[in-house]
């Protein structure tokens, strides 16, 4: 495995969210990072840092110059403290803007995409992309649940260049609403979510299990919903299920939304996921044998990160 990360995933730092009309500490913070860096490095892992310059054409492949360009300018007019919450391509009260976010955020999209590049040349089987900001709630045009680039979807487009399949399982406790929309009418990318129970978590309007697609992608896109009373065994049967649904696709990569917030004392998530069960969630997934780009997304239990992490890595070898 080698993992790789961004120099400037530690630039964000927001202050607060809006839940319920009232400010609350933000739960997406530097931390989630360095406490899975540190983990790899105990694993005697390969991580790699990378520091190049990137252009915004990285990410104009699927969000629209428009939002790119707000973005970029309404960021660089915040002064070096200040927190904003946009009025305008947003979609919640939880997804602030900081002086450095859109540079931070673009770094983290450009570290999927060379993820996926890097998965291309077939000198590793799994690279994981510790992405932050995290990306699968954001759309095309809008940034919603802390995501303002969707990095797993521009690594799967990259992936899906010169005809190449792509499966993309999102196994973070909130639905992908981002990542679905941006593939829902394309038959290239299959997206398959397996997520908190629509009626119960964020983002609430999508992940219901009779979204299959649209047009030529009808039939690409399968939700799996799960009620709060789920256990490990019943996510591990579901996830079998899922790629199950993926095998009969066929694909020639996997990309992973991988989110550590399906844990059972996660602040803002918590399926009924122990710690011990990311290891037989790692092991059942890479058991598949696909060439596979995992993207850091959501997981907010910060001392526990470590662990969680740390089982899943370690567990997650292709042969």
């Amino acid at each position: 495995m080698l993992v790789i990360y961004a120099n400037d995933y530690h630039l964000h730092v927001p202050k607060y969210e809006i839940y319920d009309g009232k400010k609350t500490p933000h739960a997406e913070q530097p931390d989630r990072i360095a406490r899975i860096i540190e983990s790899a490095r105990t694993l005697d892992i390969d991580v790699r840092e990378f520091n190049d310059p990137v252009p915004f054409e990285i990410v104009s492949k699927l969000h629209e110059k428009s939002y790119i360009d707000y973005l970029r300018n309404k960021c660089s007019e915040i002064r070096s403290e200040e927190q904003l919450m946009p009025s305008v391509f947003i979609k919640d009260t939880y997804t602030p803007l900081m002086r450095h976010t859109y540079e931070a955020s673009l770094k983290s999209a450009n570290l999927a995409v060379q993820g996926s590049k890097e998965l291309k040349t077939g000198k590793q089987k799994v690279i994981y992309a510790l992405c932050r900001p995290p990306g699968h709630h954001a759309e095309k045009d809008a940034m919603s649940g802390y995501c303002y680039f969707n990095n797993a979807a521009l690594a799967a487009n990259e992936l899906s260049m010169g005809e190449k399949k792509v499966a993309i399982l999102d196994i973070d406790y909130h639905h992908g609403n981002g990542t679905q929309k941006l593939f829902y009418d394309r038959n290239d990318v299959f997206y398959v979510s397996i997520h908190a129970e629509p009626e119960h978590a964020f983002p609430y309007s999508s992940g219901f299990a009779d979204e299959k697609g649209a047009n030529k992608g009808k039939g690409f896109n399968l939700n799996i919903p799960m009620p709060p009373e789920t256990t490990p065994a019943l996510y591990i049967s579901n996830l079998e299920k899922a790629l199950d649904s993926i095998k009969s696709f066929n694909p020639d990569y996997l990309v992973v939304s991988l989110g550590y917030d399906t844990y059972e004392d996660d602040p803002i998530g918590g399926l009924g996921i122990d710690e011990d069960s990311y290891k037989e969630i790692s092991r059942v997934i890479s058991g598949r044998g696909y060439p596979t780009l995992l993207i850091q997304e959501g997981g907010y239990n910060i001392e526990k990160l470590g662990v969680l992490s740390k089982n899943f890595m370690q567990c997650f070898t292709i042969t």
